[in-house]
């Protein structure tokens, strides 16, 4: 099964692949590509490597059949800010996955920012990342 998992930083995006991925599972997290290619927390997104990123996210997104069966493994899951139905409905419909938005309470967003140890002093303004996301938040 192909699944989109979108919310706010904060939402525990993340945290619920983790919970519910099984062994083999394919796992797009523009994050964790940051983390392979720089070695500093996912959160850091040094300029000078968002291209490469960019691109390898792509590659992998377009490697992910929209029929599940024909994957070579179990389940993918990309993990998207998806605040925009657009950019939701476009990776569901070429993906033909599920979409789950993990729509957490800003207030709830920032104190789990505001906890993480890989999220404090790196100087990245979560409350503001967090409100811009509900700002553009459309539901549905």
């Amino acid at each position: 099964m192909n699944r989109i998992i979108c919310g706010p930083p904060g939402a525990g995006k993340s945290t619920y692949v983790r919970t519910h991925k099984e062994h083999g599972d394919l796992i797009v997290d523009l994050d964790e590509l940051y983390r392979a290619v720089s070695g500093l927390a996912g959160w850091q997104k040094p300029e000078q490597l968002v291209d490469y990123v960019l691109s390898v996210h792509k590659f992998m997104i377009d490697r992910i059949n929209p029929e599940p069966s024909m994957n070579k493994y179990p389940n993918a899951w990309v993990i998207i800010s998806g605040a925009r139905k657009e950019d939701r409905e476009f990776m569901q419909k070429k993906l033909n996955a599920d979409v789950i938005v993990l729509d957490v309470p800003a207030s709830e967003c920032l104190r789990r920012s505001e906890q993480d140890d890989d999220r404090i002093g790196h100087g990245i303004p979560w409350g503001k990342l967090i409100r811009q996301w509900w700002d553009e938040y459309e539901r549905g």
